[in-house]
């Protein structure tokens, strides 16, 4: 009795170290004389809340009593609380014993049995089986020498000997049953790795952890077909039954279609924590408590030694943790995914993702049959059982012969097991073993989500099986690939390690990026989630990276990598980028927030984004606001002169017209995104990322009378730097000439009114500012014609604005290339029949003719009105007065003010006549009436 340490323990923790090594004898004299050692033993350790060595050994009779009274099957009336401290009242020196003390003790016999050797069965026995393992042993002495003499030879001794000895272990762990025995060679095992760590034994270490892994018997047992015919158990008044999760009866359906957002997240992750997921695996793993041990002992090791594994020792721990993650027997909380803009993200297992996809199914299936049958008839057929055709009520059919509650009982041992092991530092081990890093994102990256293998002969497009699970929502982009939870599971490790140390990023991308270049590149045959958190992943990593560091640095160019493999979905099918498109926009939008200048300057990586961001608008499924983002950011370093205006300007304004939204998007006071569930089946309403189409429209419009700002400010600042021999009259149209400017930045154009200007077939377009400013001008006009109201008259206020002030060159092409050719857009047949349009035709009228009388002065007095007509800058075909001369140079009028003139009044006659024709059309309308 005196070898065993009951300090610090409680009364009943004491009695239990006590009762798990040997089983009470049945006669009552010997079981008392047990007690009375027990209790003077117990009572030397000097416990706070037992005041005599009897009272110790009364208490200790009572919890024997309690605990055959709690758990015995012959007892039908259990003892209550009440009852168990009523006969323990004054036995403690004539004192009841502290209410919190006995209320602790009654509890934690009632939880959990006291169990005798030979009862160690379920969770009792592998409680009693690990804590037998990993107790301290005081008889088991030094076991590692360093000092003396001999310490020299202690290295080759043990590279000697280890073989042997680890086979010797491997045998004893293999076949003895004893739980002591089992207790020292796991010790010994634990010795023997430590010291080969100490000495650089490298590969003693590496063959204990294959040792171990195989021992678990997870490895043999985890694979794919397993995977494929998991079962989940659901339980339903206090029954288990087996339901497809994919079916509408089902609780994950049921969520999946009856909730959104951050409510859906929470509600799917309580119907997995309810469900039992049965494959094989976690069956064989909960009925060996030999493997469970092993697993425990594997991962005490790797937190421990994770620097002395090498490649081959990877390979079986990741093989380990690839078994547990797609058997769903990791926690939850260790399978979190760390998304800044998505809360209470988790891996999650396949039965959660086939009911979600089934349910997006099904909803657009819904969709689509109500569009063809029309809103009411659908919605009364609805009501009224639709077809008759009756809900699939989802049971199967149990795989294996035992009882659902034994099946949920051997899987919640496999669950305690992992709980109980170190297997969650995993992460944190790995981020400590410094140069063997690469070794391990190595191993790491082959576990990747992989591409289907391309088969020869078949077309790409070709439908896979129906039997592929997880299929993929739209069958237009079926292509067979599985989810694979682990695969998963991984890649979110390696963002992991960088988002908790950016510092080794240059180490980690490096080593992963080819993995990661292989997924993307054959985008269309990986499962949409896993693709879904690889983009998300590669966008959190570059964005952390930019958060912590700062100049051009490795890091920087790690950035520049990371973009370039993004880069590759541009070539992915539509369907597989729609998948992506809510991630990709949020995404970029964050990465360019947090380091603008790097991501745009460097006009590579300005080239991908903008090519994404094109695709991105093709999608228009919620991707306007982080579109509009990126958009203010390059507007602000083109402001500021960060980067060159010439450069990016054209680029910026053709990757903002494609943002233009659509009349359906105007007319809802919404984005594109019509549906708002993503690509795992949960709604995005809690996201940022929705942006109405009116309020898109009007950021645009902001953005755009920026630009063109920008344009005027170019011209300014190009009259201050001119040399001072040059005609103040070329400095409005030539752009900034400073050694800083790109190879695209082209040379500046001639004056229009230059004599050489008269020769327009020899001289080429060129980036001016006053093209600029027509570009941006052009692109305002678009926005007065669509059909929002409110939207026209904002694009008329800011186009009103942006031609007050000009200079007679600028103006001359403002009617020539923005006010007239909005004009032409206007009297178009659709737009003039159109009764909502009329007040933007009043508008641009009025603004055309007040543009007019305020600069009809400077148009009169203009010089050198023929060559100013001819420049191939300002489209001549708007404003000479006719069209079918053959010399136009003959019939050009002596002044500006003549072109404009005679261009304004066909404009208005076009608005007389068309009025006078509807005028006819109405008392032709009446006058048959009127005759009857």
């Amino acid at each position: 009795m005196q070898q065993l340490d009951f300090s610090g323990r409680r009364l009943d923790e004491a009695l239990r170290t006590l009762l798990g090594t040997f089983r009470l004898p049945g006669e009552s004299q010997q079981i008392e004389r047990i007690m009375e050692t027990f209790s003077a033993a117990y009572f030397g350790t000097g416990p706070a809340d037992i005041a005599t060595k009897d009272a110790a050994f009364i208490l200790a009779f009572a919890v024997v009593m309690l605990n055959t009274d709690q758990h015995s099957p012959q007892v039908k009336v259990r003892m209550k609380y009440e009852d168990f401290a009523r006969n323990l009242r004054g036995v403690n020196d004539g004192h009841d014993f502290r209410t919190e003390f006995l209320t602790n003790v009654y509890n934690a016999i009632r939880s959990h049995e006291l169990v005798f050797p030979e009862e160690h069965e379920g969770e009792a026995g592998f409680e009693y089986a690990w804590h037998a393992v990993s107790a301290p042993d005081a008889l088991i002495g030094p076991w590692m020498s360093t000092r003396g003499r001999t310490a020299t030879y202690d290295r080759g001794m043990l590279a000697a000997v280890w073989p042997r000895y680890l086979r010797s272990l491997a045998h004893i762990l293999g076949h003895f049953p004893s739980d002591h025995t089992l207790r020292l060679a796991l010790t010994g095992l634990h010795a023997l790795v430590a010291t080969a760590a100490h000495y650089g034994l490298t590969q003693c270490v590496n063959e204990a952890v294959r040792l171990l892994a195989n021992m678990t018997g997870l490895p043999q047992t985890a694979t794919q077909a397993d995977l494929r015919s998991a079962q989940v158990l659901t339980k339903s008044y206090n029954r288990y039954m087996v339901l497809d999760p994919a079916t509408p009866t089902s609780p994950l359906s049921a969520v999946a279609e009856g909730f959104s957002g951050a409510e859906q997240r929470a509600k799917l992750q309580e119907q997995e924590d309810a469900a039992v997921q049965v494959t094989q695996t976690a069956l064989e793993f909960g009925k060996t408590y030999r493997g469970q041990i092993a697993f425990i002992a594997l991962f005490e090791l790797v937190e421990r030694f994770a620097q002395a594994i090498n490649r081959q020792g990877w390979i079986c721990v990741l093989d380990v943790v690839r078994a547990c993650v797609d058997a769903d027997l990791v926690p939850r909380e260790l399978r979190a995914i760390r998304d800044p803009t998505v809360e209470d993200l988790w891996v999650p297992r396949v039965s959660t993702l086939r009911a979600m996809y089934a349910a997006e199914q099904r909803v657009r299936a819904g969709d689509e049959q109500r569009v063809q049958q029309g809103g009411l008839l659908s919605a009364i057929s609805s009501f009224w059982g639709g077809s008759g055709d009756q809900q699939p009520s989802g049971r199967q059919e149990l795989r294996w012969r035992a009882t659902p509650e034994v099946l949920a009982g051997l899987v919640a041992r496999s669950h305690m097991a992992v709980r109980s092991s170190a297997i969650g530092e995993l992460g944190s081990a790995v981020s400590q073993i410094g140069e063997s890093l690469p070794v391990f994102l190595d191993v790491l990256a082959q576990l990747f989500p992989q591409p289907l293998p391309s088969q020869p002969g078949s077309p790409a497009d070709a439908t896979p099986p129906s039997d592929m699970v997880p299929a993929l929502i739209d069958s237009g982009s079926k292509n067979g690939a599985e989810y694979v939870p682990s695969a998963v599971y991984f890649f979110e490790i390696a963002v992991g390690l960088v988002l908790d140390a950016p510092d080794c990023a240059p180490i980690v991308w490096p080593a992963i990026e080819a993995s990661v270049q292989r997924m993307l590149e054959s985008a269309d045959t990986i499962h949409p989630f896993a693709l879904e958190r690889t983009v998300a992943g590669i966008l959190t990593m570059a964005t952390r990276i930019l958060e912590s560091c700062t100049g051009h640095t490795p890091h920087q160019e790690t950035v520049e990598r990371m973009l370039r493999c993004l880069g590759l979905l541009r070539d992915s099918r539509e369907q597989t980028f729609a998948r992506v498109a809510r991630v990709l926009s949020d995404g970029i939008a964050r990465l360019v927030n947090t380091d603008a200048h790097m991501v745009v300057s460097v006009y590579n990586n300005w080239g991908i984004v903008r090519l994404l961001l094109k695709r991105l608008a093709l999608v228009q499924d919620g991707c306007v606001r982080g579109a509009v983002g990126v958009f203010v950011e390059v507007v602000v370093l083109m402001r500021c002169g960060a980067v060159d205006v010439g450069a990016y300007y054209e680029d910026l304004l053709d990757t903002m017209a494609a943002f233009v939204p659509s009349d359906r998007a105007l007319a809802t006071n919404r984005d594109d995104a019509g549906a708002i569930r993503d690509d795992a089946g949960a709604t995005r309403d809690d996201v940022p990322s929705h942006m109405s189409g009116s309020e898109a429209a009007s950021k645009l419009i902001a953005l755009l009378y920026d630009l063109q700002d920008i344009a005027k400010a170019q011209a300014a600042d190009a009259v201050l730097r001119a040399d001072s021999a040059t005609r103040p009259s070329d400095h409005m149209h030539s752009p900034s000439t400073s050694p800083t400017t790109t190879t695209r930045h082209l040379q500046p154009e001639p004056s229009i009114t230059s004599a050489t200007s008269s020769l327009p077939a020899l001289r080429s377009h060129r980036t001016t500012p006053l093209s600029l400013w027509i570009g941006a001008m052009n692109a305002l006009a678009t926005y007065a014609c669509l059909s929002s109201r409110n939207v026209r008259q904002l694009a008329c206020s800011h186009i009103q604005r942006a031609v007050s002030g000009l200079d007679v060159q600028w103006v001359y092409g403002a009617f020539g290339r923005v006010l007239f050719p909005l004009m032409d857009t206007l009297l178009r047949a659709d737009l003039l029949a159109d009764s909502a349009m009329e007040d933007t035709h009043a508008r641009c009228i009025s603004m055309l003719t007040m543009v007019f009388l305020h600069n009809a002065s400077a148009l009169q007095n203009a010089e050198d009105c023929v060559a100013l007509t001819m420049s191939p800058s300002l489209g001549s075909s708007y404003l000479l007065p006719t069209s079918d001369s053959t010399d136009a140079v003959e019939n050009v009028p002596e002044s500006l003010l003549s072109h404009v003139w005679i261009r304004l009044i066909r404009t208005l006659a076009v608005y007389i006549r068309t009025g006078k024709m509807a005028d006819e059309a109405r008392v032709d309308a009446q006058s048959p009436s009127e005759h009857g």
